[in-house]
């Protein structure tokens, strides 16, 4: 079972996920996150398919888990916490897969970094609108070259998503504590 401050990390999560604030993430939801990012990204043919086949795994793994209708607040812990408590280290697996995973998706050059530009069009896509905010995001994991490392990237996220040991600093619970409408 997950301990508080992990339980308010996926509550934070769901919020990032639920932009419209309406307290249950909808397949309509992923419709929209899905279509935002293929624009703000141009994708076009194979790519895009690849994009939203894969998007769509992942949000049916790791959103809606096997669901198909609206995932509440409390839903969405619950699936968490249930999976947590079957399995730990699968459960640990399964979070840094989709890190990695979801890069693939957001990694237009295929490279193992992000330009501040995919970054960007990342975050917008979720519904992230605040230009300052998703710079100061993309600065907070060291940009080398205007281009952050995947694995870093990964690290973070796999951090925010599993780390039960408040004691470490979290860079993504503080920046997503720091965006202005969540």
């Amino acid at each position: 079972m997950a301990n508080e401050y992990l339980i308010k990390k996926w509550r934070l999560w769901f919020k990032c996920i639920d932009r419209k604030h309406t307290g249950q993430i909808t397949k309509e939801d992923e419709k929209r996150t899905e279509e935002a990012f293929v624009n703000l990204a141009h994708l076009e043919g194979e790519r895009k398919e690849e994009v939203l086949h894969t998007s769509q795994k992942l949000w049916d793994q790791f959103v809606f888990r096997g669901k198909t209708g609206p995932v509440t607040e409390d839903g969405f812990i619950q699936m968490i916490n249930d999976d947590l408590k079957k399995d730990r280290k699968k459960f640990e697996e399964n979070m840094r897969k989709a890190c990695i995973d979801d890069l693939k998706i957001v990694s237009q050059s295929g490279n193992d970094y992000l330009t501040e530009e995919e970054f960007i069009n990342a975050y917008k896509a979720v519904g992230f609108g605040n230009d300052d905010w998703n710079k100061k995001l993309f600065q907070a994991f060291d940009p080398v070259d205007g281009k952050v490392n995947n694995d870093k990237i990964v690290e973070v996220w796999f951090q925010f998503l599993v780390s039960e040991d408040s004691s470490k600093k979290d860079v993504a619970l503080e920046l997503l504590e720091s965006y202005p409408d969540l």
